[in-house]
C-alpha cells in the first residue's frame, strides 16, 4: 500500500495535477531546459545556465516535465521519426538528480523547479535549442512570458528540412517571441536566405556554448620528440548513430588501424560513448595503441589535452539527418589548450580561420587524414606552430568572459532583465 501511495504522489506531480500548495511562481529570468540537472554535471549548458543563475537576481531553472506534451505535436512527431528527443524528467529522477546538482555547485535549492501546473510569472525567459524553444512556445504563451533563445546547430535544427523549419517558423511567429542568439553565420545567413526570422530581431555574435575551461587551467604543452616518445592523436565525441559516423569516429579507428602499424609510436585517444562494438573489423592488432575513455568530468581535460599533439574531427553532415551539421568548429575547446585541430568543413564554416595556420582542414576521407598526418609527423616546427595559432584565435573568439558579455548584451536588449 506504501509503494502504491508514493507511486500515486508522483505521478500526480508527472501530469502536473495541480495541488492546493502549488503557489505560483514569480521569477525574473526564467531559463528552461529538457536536460538540466543532467547526471554528467558536464557541459556548456551547466556553464551558462549555473552563470545565469549567479547573475540574476531571482533567476530560477525550469527543468521540463511530461506536462510540455499537452502544448505541442511532439509525441506524433517522435512517432513519425521526425523529431529526435529526450523525453522531459519524471518527477522521482529529478528529484534525485536536482539534490546532486544543488550540492555540487553550491545553488539556492529554489533556483531549480520543476514544471507543475501552477502560474508562473517572469520578466523573461531563457531557452537553448530550437527544439526546445518549439516545445516551451505554448507554455510560454499560455504564461505572457516574453522569451530569447540560442540556436545553436543540433537539437532539431537541419538545413533544408521541412520540420525543422516548421519549427523555427512557429517559433519565430510567436506573439512571445523577442530574440534569437546566433553563434554561427551558416545560420544567420540561412534564417534571412528563408526569410524565417525578421533581422532585427537577431543577434549574431561568431563562438559557440561557454566553454567549461579559463585561461589559468591551461597546462604547459608537452609535444613528441621535445617532451614524450609517443605521438597522441586524440577524439572527443558522443555516439549519436552506429559507428559515430556524423562526427567522423568510424574515420578515426580506421585511420588509426593504418596507422599504427607503419609508426607504433602513435597513439589514438578517444574520449566519449563511441565504442568499437559497433564494427566487424577486429582491432586486436592496434589494441595497445588505441585507446577508449568513457565520457568524463572537466577535470580530467587539461592533462589530456596537454598531451595530445593534434585533435581529429572528421565529422560530416547531413548523415544524423538531411540537414543535420556541427559547428563552433568541434573540438575547439582541445585548440583552447593549444592541441592543432584537425577537421573536416564541408559546409565552409571556418572562414575566420586561415587553413594550415590556425587549424587544418582534412577531407572526411582516411586517405586525405593519413596524408596529412604523415605530412606534419615530418614537419613538427609546423605543426606546433598551428597548435599556438590556432589557441590564440580561439582563445580571443570563446574566452568565457567575451561569452558572458555578449549573452549579458543580447539577453538586456530583448528582454527587461537585470544582472548583477
Amino acid at each position: 500500500p506504501i509503494k502504491k501511495l508514493k507511486f500515486f504522489i508522483v505521478s500526480m506531480f508527472d501530469i502536473g495535477i495541480y495541488f492546493p500548495f502549488h503557489k505560483s511562481e514569480d521569477v525574473n529570468l526564467l531559463i528552461l531546459d529538457n536536460f538540466e540537472p543532467s547526471p554528467l554535471l558536464t557541459g556548456f549548458r551547466v556553464t551558462e545556465f549555473n552563470w545565469l543563475l549567479n547573475s540574476v537576481q531571482n533567476a530560477k531553472l525550469l527543468t521540463f516535465s511530461r506536462l510540455i506534451y499537452k502544448y505541442s505535436d511532439f509525441k506524433k512527431q517522435a512517432k513519425n521519426g521526425v523529431l529526435n528527443w529526450n523525453e522531459p524528467s519524471v518527477f522521482l529522477h529529478y528529484r534525485r538528480l536536482r539534490k546532486k546538482y544543488l550540492e555540487t555547485f553550491h545553488l539556492n535549492k529554489n533556483q531549480l523547479i520543476f514544471m507543475t501546473n501552477r502560474k508562473y510569472h517572469a520578466k523573461g525567459a531563457y531557452l537553448m535549442f530550437i527544439y526546445n524553444a518549439y516545445l516551451a512556445k505554448n507554455f510560454l504563451e499560455k504564461h505572457k512570458i516574453p522569451f530569447v533563445f540560442t540556436l545553436f546547430p543540433g537539437g532539431g535544427l537541419r538545413l533544408n528540412h521541412p520540420f525543422s523549419d516548421h519549427m523555427l517558423k512557429t517559433v519565430f511567429d510567436s506573439p512571445m517571441f523577442r530574440g534569437v542568439f546566433i553563434p554561427q553565420k551558416i545560420i544567420y545567413d540561412y534564417l534571412l536566405e528563408k526569410q524565417l526570422c525578421p533581422k532585427e530581431k537577431m543577434y549574431f555574435s561568431y563562438g559557440g556554448g561557454f566553454f567549461q575551461f579559463k585561461k589559468n587551467d591551461v597546462l604547459p604543452k608537452l609535444w613528441y620528440k621535445k617532451d614524450k616518445d609517443t605521438f597522441d592523436i586524440g577524439f572527443v565525441a558522443y555516439r549519436y548513430m552506429k559507428q559515430g559516423k556524423d562526427k567522423g569516429f568510424d574515420l578515426v579507428v580506421h585511420t588509426a588501424k593504418e596507422l599504427v602499424k607503419k609508426y607504433p609510436f602513435i597513439h589514438f585517444h578517444c574520449v566519449g560513448t563511441n565504442t568499437l562494438k559497433d564494427f566487424d573489423e577486429d582491432f586486436s592488432d592496434i589494441a595497445e595503441n588505441l585507446h577508449i575513455y568513457p565520457s568524463q568530468k572537466p577535470e580530467f581535460f587539461p592533462e589530456f589535452f596537454q598531451k595530445m599533439d593534434m585533435i581529429l574531427s572528421p565529422n560530416r553532415p547531413n548523415l544524423l539527418d538531411k540537414g543535420a551539421f556541427d559547428g563552433f568548429p568541434l573540438t575547439s575547446e582541445a585548440g583552447f589548450f593549444g592541441v592543432p585541430l584537425f577537421c573536416t568543413d564541408e559546409l565552409n564554416m571556418n572562414y575566420n580561420y586561415e587553413d594550415k595556420k590556425e587549424l587544418v582542414v582534412v577531407k572526411p576521407d582516411v586517405s586525405d587524414i593519413i596524408y596529412k598526418v604523415e605530412y606534419y609527423l615530418n614537419h613538427l616546427d609546423e605543426l606546433m606552430q598551428v597548435g599556438m595559432e590556432g589557441q590564440k584565435k580561439i582563445q580571443a573568439y570563446f574566452d568565457i568572459d567575451y561569452q558572458k558579455s555578449d549573452r549579458k548584451k543580447f539577453i538586456q536588449k530583448f528582454l527587461d532583465i537585470d544582472f548583477n
